[in-house]
């Protein structure tokens, strides 16, 4: 791992950053991803990118649209914020803390990420929201 940050500290290259981020994944004591999506788009933008041709923001724009074209894959079994699951759809959700979501918009796609089930658990027996904006 320190050869890794060595290399990554004595370079100007992106592929350094890469073997660092792998290194930092075969360690002994598993990371936790806050968003493994993000990671794995992270890794794949370092891998890819072609000084020259184009910016590493175009690359990693290129790889994230095409992500969005083709769909996200996530883990049968997932734990994530509100907004790192709009748009996708599970067997089944649940919501924790409902209560403590701070806007009508959150807790609608909270709420509609569930296809056959849906468990909510809030301390507060009704939660109220002021109109979300796309319904004004």
């Amino acid at each position: 791992m320190l050869d890794a940050l060595s290399e990554v500290a004595q370079s100007n290259e992106l592929l350094p950053v890469d073997r660092c981020l792998e290194a930092i994944e075969s360690l002994d004591e598993r990371p936790v991803f806050a968003s493994r999506e993000v990671w794995k788009s992270m890794r794949q933008t370092l891998q890819r990118h072609e000084p020259g041709k184009r910016s590493l923001r175009e690359t990693a724009w290129a790889i994230r649209d095409k992500g969005r074209r083709v769909g996200r894959r996530v883990a049968k079994r997932c734990l994530g914020t509100v907004l790192l699951v709009k748009g996708l759809q599970f067997d089944h959700a649940v919501l924790l803390n409902a209560a403590e979501l701070d806007s009508a918009e959150s807790l609608y796609v909270g709420l509609t990420r569930g296809s056959s089930s849906l468990t909510v658990l809030s301390t507060e027996p009704t939660i109220q929201r002021s109109r979300p904006r796309f319904a004004s």
